[in-house]
């Protein structure tokens, strides 16, 4: 198990602790805008970067211990592959003696890198780069991935195959990963923990899905893609119902001021009566609601923590419905 008790300085943001379990086999997401710290938090948990506190595997404080020392993999945003050597060099390279032929090959063949090898590092796009890059991180026999942002280079076909490829061999053989990331469905996809991070501080943590079902405050809903806040409820554009809108806790009235696709489907934005505006997604399959028809949208909207400081007009006491 991966035990993180650290405090990290972060820039413009001053100390922020981070605290986390990653038993073998999972994953924990650090999640946040840009900015936010994530890239600083993998960077000193690889050793690039100071902390204080507690940093152990499997019981062995690793914290005081060298980089090269350590048994992390770091792969960073940022291509960082040689640009002069060929992608098979690299990834000899990287590889330690205990490694087998056979393994490397694996590695090759999963993610499609066979015709790619001879290639130099300044010959590769950047979805090509991505790959040998986590090619390369696998190479060194991690007991520990730190990843950032490790797919965001990627297609959607590749993304979804390496991603459940990445996830099945940590299960099965016993790795952790931490990996920092700005798309909340790559986190739902492959995480099994999550940080939220805004400004470098911890605003929730745990399971993706419950967070998201049961946001615990207004910033960390937020940060998940919700919209807007009534009172205790927030509104995400995804959890719009148009078929029975009174069978939800949220129902708006207003007029359709704008019909874009999005997905499958569509995304309206309705203006309510005092000009503020909401956002709905209209799955496929759905009727798309015309221009400048009035329409009436239910929200399955979960509560979260009422904060002090500004918000949206709370609806009215008792009140299931909220007309602008």
């Amino acid at each position: 198990m991966l035990h993180v008790d650290l405090e990290i300085s972060i820039h413009a943001h001053g100390p922020r602790r981070m605290r986390a379990d990653v038993p073998r086999g999972r994953i924990l997401a650090l999640f946040g805008p840009s900015g936010g710290g994530k890239t600083t938090l993998l960077r000193a948990l690889a050793g690039f970067h100071p902390a204080r506190g507690t940093l152990s595997w499997d019981g062995r404080d690793i914290l005081s211990e060298p980089v090269e020392a350590r048994p992390f993999a770091w792969m960073p945003q940022a291509p960082s592959l040689f640009p002069h050597w060929t992608l098979r060099r690299q990834l000899v390279e990287a590889r330690p003696a205990r490694t087998a032929d056979a393994r490397l090959d694996a590695l090759v063949t999963t993610l499609g890198l066979q015709e790619l090898l001879e290639r130099p590092g300044r010959g590769l796009s950047g979805g090509q780069q991505q790959r040998g890059e986590l090619a390369r991180a696998l190479a060194r026999d991690p007991d520990v991935l730190l990843l950032d942002e490790p797919f965001s280079a990627l297609d959607a076909p590749t993304r979804g195959m390496v991603g459940t490829w990445l996830r099945e061999l940590l299960r099965s053989e016993g790795r952790s990963m931490v990996m920092a990331s700005h798309d909340w469905s790559d986190v739902e996809s492959w995480a099994d923990e999550v940080i939220l991070l805004d400004e470098g501080q911890t605003v929730a943590q745990g399971d993706p899905g419950t967070l998201f079902s049961s946001p615990p405050n207004w910033p960390a809903a937020r940060l998940m893609g919700f919209e807007r806040q009534i009172g205790p409820r927030v509104l995400h554009p995804d959890l719009a119902e148009w078929a029975a809108p009174h069978r939800c806790p949220v129902v708006l009235i207003g007029v359709v001021s704008d019909v874009s696709p999005h997905g499958a489907g569509h995304r309206v934005t309705l203006t309510c009566d005092d000009g503020t505006t909401v956002r709905a997604s209209v799955p496929r399959g759905t009727t798309r609601p015309m221009m400048d028809s009035r329409v009436e949208i239910g929200f399955h909207a979960p509560e979260v923590e009422v904060m002090n400081g500004p918000r949206n007009p709370p609806a009215a006491p008792g009140s299931r419905s909220q007309s602008f």
